[in-house]
């Protein structure tokens, strides 16, 4: 189980043993920022829980900040956690980047979420045909009893494609003849089956191939993961019977949702009811420019709110996603500007039939780039000083989204 977790978000006392610019004892290698420790902690090698201090340029003796996520060593059992000032924001690129000296020789995951409390990272095939996707039925482990693709974890010394040919040897009986389209996933899944006998959320990394196979597919179980193997049409696939990744290779619109405390705890299929307990996640982008102006948009005819005034640009965060890395998809989706958000403000609680449905994340950034706006999501453009925003909001207010309206009062 992952205990480091607790600590994110939480501000926290670090010990410098190893200050910015000091020598490793052993290996010789320089520092390039503070490293150290959380005094009268324990951590899974048994000694006292390390810390990486980010965005301080100068030696420290010791430090207090915020921990805003945890290395997972997946092949190491020393977790580290990562600090910065109060009110800093990393990205996970700049996280790798500034800890690679010493996180590039192991092998480990990010988490951001303090409800995570295992991890786990596979290799999959996405096999389909026609309108058919190939799948094993889980036979242990959180997806117990559920549809998942067929892969697993690499074993020592192999690679992606060789972990990818014997998983799909083993849990298929057929070989992997091509392999393509390779890219990197991430999930939550707090959603363990009854049958699993399990409790607690994962975050489950992935490298999904498609792949193209030859021979019977098994319809017998491997003995271990696989209950055997079932072509199923992508349309009687859901939430209740089919993993995320299973999900994902059938095309269904995956996003992420979180628990009443504003954690990613799951993932749901887009516009289908939401369970109870689970809330939509939505992040929001004002973007102004150097004038100060901000340019916000109109809501194509045809969606929701169709006609109203709203933000720069808005969306589901994604499964997988974080508020931030989905505000700055939002903005290159709808109006084709790529920008890193600048502050974020207070969320914006959204409520229907009197109860909580969703939350806004509301970012902020500035750019003077040319935007292109997608005509099926957005009717039109404007550019307009936040004081004149506020008097047309004042005289019209039914012009514009009201989670809108919210966020600009938090302006």
């Amino acid at each position: 189980m992952i205990t480091a977790t607790q600590y994110i978000g939480k501000t926290i006392y670090v010990k410098i043993d190893r200050p910015l610019g000091s020598k490793h004892p052993k290996h010789g290698f320089v520092y390039p920022l503070n490293y150290g420790f959380v005094p009268n902690t324990v951590s899974g090698d048994g000694e006292e829980l390390d810390a990486y201090v980010l965005g301080i340029n100068q030696p420290l003796a010791d430090f207090t900040g915020k921990c805003i996520a945890v290395i997972h060593r997946t092949d190491d059992d020393d977790d580290k956690l990562i600090i910065v000032p109060q009110n800093s924001a990393f990205t996970d690129e700049e996280i790798e980047k500034q800890t690679a000296f010493q996180e590039q020789w192991f092998k480990h995951i990010l988490i951001r979420n303090p409800n995570v409390s295992k991890t786990h990272f596979g290799i999959y095939g996405i096999i389909c045909r026609n309108n058919q996707i190939l799948l094993i039925k889980k036979a242990r482990g959180p997806y117990t009893g559920m549809f998942d693709l067929p892969g697993g974890s690499p074993e020592k010394g192999e690679n992606e494609e060789q972990t990818l040919r014997r998983e799909i040897a083993e849990e298929t009986g057929c070989s992997v003849v091509k392999s393509d389209n390779r890219r990197f996933k991430s999930v939550i899944f707090g959603d363990f089956t009854p049958q699993s006998g399990e409790h607690g959320v994962l975050q489950h990394n992935a490298v999904l191939f498609d792949i193209e196979i030859s021979g019977t597919p098994l319809t017998d179980g491997d003995g271990r993961d696989s209950g055997g193997c079932v072509w199923i049409d992508a349309a009687d696939l859901n939430a209740q019977n089919a993993t995320p990744y299973a999900l994902i290779g059938a095309d269904k619109p995956l996003i992420a949702v979180s628990d009443a405390n504003d954690n990613a705890i799951s993932t749901h299929i887009r516009r289908t009811p939401l369970p109870q307990g689970r809330y939509i996640m939505v992040s929001a982008v004002l973007m102004f420019n150097s004038a100060g102006n901000l340019i916000m948009q109109k809501i194509a005819a045809h969606k929701n709110w169709g006609g109203l005034w709203t933000y720069s640009a808005a969306g589901h965060v994604d499964a997988g996603e974080t508020y931030e890395q989905a505000a700055v998809r939002e903005l290159k989706e709808e109006m084709n500007v790529s920008a890193q958000m600048k502050k974020e403000l207070p969320p914006v609680p959204v409520f229907k039939d009197g109860k909580l449905f969703s939350r806004h994340h509301v970012f902020i950034t500035r750019s003077d780039a040319k935007i292109t706006p997608d005509p099926f999501e957005v009717a039109e453009i404007k550019e307009i000083s936040l004081p004149e925003l506020k008097s047309q909001i004042k005289a019209n207010p039914d012009n514009f989204f009201p989670p809108f309206v919210a966020a600009i009062n938090n302006l």
